[in-house]
């Protein structure tokens, strides 16, 4: 199988934490509106790349977030930043970017995102926001 190469365009956010609410003894959870947003995102753009191939065996997961830089920036700055010299250490952590995108594409590209059995995920800066994935079928030989 060829490689599943999904971009999405836009800066990377990453899966916030469900929130609480209480009413006297009752309590309910929600997942808060941006999150549920960047999910729906996410599931679209791959729908219209791909479609839905839904794949059942081990998977291999690629992903590269690009994140822009501060205009604010001196031309110095810039250049080490897109020769890579100097690396984004803020925010999205990487992991909770992951968190989003497993759990949106389920049942999009992979039925469970239990089925990633290889992950590699960097965060670089770039001229455009955006998160690349790269996805492979992992070949079992018996």
């Amino acid at each position: 199988m060829a490689v599943i190469t999904v971009v999405i365009p836009g800066t990377a956010r990453g899966k916030q934490r469900a929130r609480v609410v209480r009413r006297g003894n009752f309590a309910s959870s929600y997942t808060p509106k941006e999150t549920v947003n960047a999910e729906a995102w996410i599931r679209q753009c791959a729908v219209e790349q791909v479609g839905q191939p839904v794949l059942l065996g081990p998977l291999a997961l690629e992903v590269d977030i690009t994140v822009s830089i501060a205009d604010s920036w001196s031309n110095k700055k810039r250049a080490a930043a897109l020769d890579g010299i100097i690396f984004p250490t803020g925010k999205p952590d990487i992991d909770n970017v992951f968190k989003l995108l497993a759990d949106a594409l389920n049942g999009i590209l992979w039925k469970d995102d239990a089925q990633i059995v290889s992950l590699s995920i960097a965060k670089r800066y770039g001229q455009k926001p955006s998160t690349t994935l790269r996805l492979n079928e992992v070949v079992v030989v018996a």
